[in-house]
Parts: C-alpha cells; sequence; structure tokens
C-alpha cells in the first residue's frame, strides 16, 4: 500500500493526495499516468495553510486540470489511431495479396470490384485520421508526421490512379500506379507504427512494431480477397482454380507467419525490450489476459482450423462451400485483429 499518512511538511499535496496500490494501477489501466491521474483527486486546500498557500495550491490544481485535458485528447488520438489503421492494413495488404494472382487468368471486372472494395477502405482510413493529422501538424508538427501524412495521401492518390487505370487500356500506367501504391504504402505503415512505442531509434520495437503491422495487413488483405475471388467463382464457373488456390496459400502463410511472430516478438520484447515495453507486457498478462486468450483463439486458431476446411473444400472440389468457409475465416480474422488494436490501444502492444 502507498502510505495515507500525513505529507511530508514541505509537501503541497495532502494526505488525501497519496494513492494506494489499487489505485494507482486502477488509472494506469486506463492508460493514464500518475501525473493525469493527480488531476483526479480534488484539490482541497489545508485549512492551516495561509490564504497564499491556498492561492497557489488552486493555480496549481487549475494548472493539472488543464494538463489533464492535453493528456486525455493524446489518449483519444491514440486510441483512434489504434482502430483507423485496421482500414489501412486492409486496403495495404489487399492490394499486396493482389498481387500474387495471375493478372491473365481473371477478368478485369474482378479487378475492379475488389479494388473498390480496399480502395473504399483506404479513403475511410484517411478520412477517419485526417482530423488527427490536422491537429498535429497545427499543435506539433514534426518531420515524422509530415512523412506520414504524405506516405498515406500518395497511397491513396496512387490507388485511385490505379482504379482509374482498369477502365483504360494503358497497361505501363497501371502497372507504376500498383507497384507505386505498394511502395507508399508500406512506408507510411511503417511510420504510423513508429507513433505507437517508446524506445530509441535502434532498438527491438523499432523492428517487431513495423514488422506486426505489416504481418497484419497481409492477413486481413489475403483473407479479404480470398473471401472476394471466392464470390468472384459464383459469378465465373468455368474459372480454373489457379487464382483462389494462390490466395489460400497466402493466406495461410500470412496466418501461420503471425501466430509464429507472436510468439517470437512476445518473449523478445519482455527480456530485450525497453522499460516501457516490459512494463506494458506485465499489464497486458496481469490485467488484460482475457482479452489477450479471446483474440489468440477468435484471431488465429479458429482461423487456421477454417484454413484447413477449406483446403479440403477446395479439394473436392466445391468452391461455393470454400468461399462461406473463408467468410467465417474473414469473420475470425476481423475480430481478432479489432481485439488486438483494442489492446494496441489499451497498452501501446502490437498483438
Amino acid at each position: 500500500m502507498w502510505p495515507r499518512g500525513p505529507a511530508p511538511r514541505h509537501s503541497h499535496l495532502n494526505a488525501d493526495y497519496l494513492w494506494s496500490e489499487e489505485e494507482l494501477r486502477h488509472y494506469v489501466d486506463r492508460g493514464l499516468g500518475l501525473t493525469s491521474a493527480i488531476a483526479f483527486k480534488k484539490f482541497e486546500p489545508s485549512p492551516l495553510s495561509s490564504p497564499a498557500s491556498r492561492g497557489r495550491r488552486k493555480e496549481r490544481g487549475e494548472l493539472v486540470t488543464r494538463s489533464l485535458s492535453h493528456v486525455n485528447s493524446a489518449s483519444m488520438q491514440n486510441f483512434s489511431s489504434s482502430f483507423l489503421i485496421f482500414f489501412y492494413q486492409t486496403a495495404l495488404g489487399g492490394l499486396l495479396a493482389l498481387s500474387v494472382t495471375p493478372f491473365q487468368e481473371l477478368e478485369r471486372g474482378f479487378y475492379k470490384s475488389t479494388g473498390g472494395v480496399l480502395f473504399v477502405m483506404a479513403l475511410l482510413g484517411l478520412w477517419g485520421k485526417s482530423s488527427l493529422y490536422w491537429q498535429a501538424i497545427t499543435e506539433n508538427f514534426t518531420s515524422t508526421t509530415f512523412a506520414e501524412v504524405f506516405f498515406q495521401l500518395g497511397f491513396v492518390i496512387s490507388f485511385a490512379c490505379y482504379m482509374v487505370s482498369l477502365w483504360g487500356e494503358k497497361q505501363r500506367f497501371r502497372a507504376r500506379s500498383f507497384s507505386s501504391s505498394i511502395l507508399l504504402g508500406l512506408a507510411g505503415l511503417v511510420l504510423s507504427a513508429h507513433n505507437f512505442y517508446i524506445a530509441p531509434t535502434f532498438s527491438l520495437e523499432s523492428i517487431v512494431y513495423p514488422m506486426s503491422f505489416l504481418i497484419s495487413a497481409l492477413l486481413l488483405g489475403s483473407v479479404t480477397v480470398g473471401m472476394l475471388i471466392g464470390h468472384w467463382y459464383l459469378i465465373d464457373t468455368g474459372q480454373s482454380l489457379n487464382p483462389f488456390i494462390r490466395v489460400y496459400k497466402f493466406f495461410v502463410v500470412a496466418l501461420i507467419a503471425q501466430s509464429v511472430f507472436l510468439c517470437l516478438s512476445s518473449t523478445g520484447l519482455y527480456f530485450f525490450g525497453s522499460a516501457p515495453t516490459v512494463a506494458a507486457m506485465e499489464r497486458l498478462w496481469l490485467s488484460h489476459s482475457t482479452l489477450l486468450t479471446t483474440r489468440i483463439l477468435v484471431g488465429q486458431v479458429a482461423p487456421l482450423i477454417l484454413s484447413w476446411m477449406i483446403w479440403r473444400t477446395l479439394l473436392i472440389p466445391h468452391t461455393m462451400a470454400a468461399t462461406g468457409l473463408f467468410y467465417i475465416a474473414l469473420l475470425g480474422v476481423f475480430v481478432g485483429e479489432i481485439l488486438g488494436r483494442q489492446i494496441l490501444a489499451l497498452t501501446s502492444l502490437p498483438c
């Protein structure tokens, strides 16, 4: 327990401002530091203090209260960014999944419909973060913020150019816009990951966080494209199974890679990560173990079982049943990734 006895003689805090361990842990679990938590305590001057001392304490109380509004604003930005990046990852991962499909075997209509879905998700992500970007530029402009905005805006613009090229016959323009979308999107994703950890530039976190974000993007994109290409087989019933199998294999590799990477990165961060990262991991296991367990079961174990069922169905072959199973796998992956974003918002840990 933190002592609740009388405050030191020269302390500006009364006994009411001394905290129990439960109170401190409560505010830390909510994502607030001790400084911001102090503002939740009511600043009541001691009846034995002088008028001048009471005035100083009142000013301090107002200052901490104003500081709390900035802390809450930053916490809300972190919470929003944790979920908005979901759209960005799905759009980028979808383009990477499309890159493994044989362009000559599928009709252009498939790329128009699938690309349209992914482009809408990219627009939603950019639109959702526009207010956060504007606030960051006007209040705390840095070169990193500018680079992140530049690459994510460039990603959406290049994606739009690719969508336009699908209605034309300029193949070189289509290829360049497609490749530039992927390159700009990858750069923007790496810069976005930088906002979620506190560690030196050359640290384990600087590798783990971008890799985790990239693998999540591959998984989200591959399961989305897998479900959409399955629906395309309901339209083009004579289509070869080769494109479907390629996307399926891409999805399985991404799913296994995420499972393995989660185990390795968690171990590495716990033993070799920075002090804030280790503290966050301990808090995750002590306070959010149920959330973590649910995320693993729903987002990884269940899709792995479904992936085996999809493969057995494709061997029949029965594309309609495989599409239905892909749809269930998509729900599992999406729910798991959303739970992972909740963990990211609560602890700043990639999961």
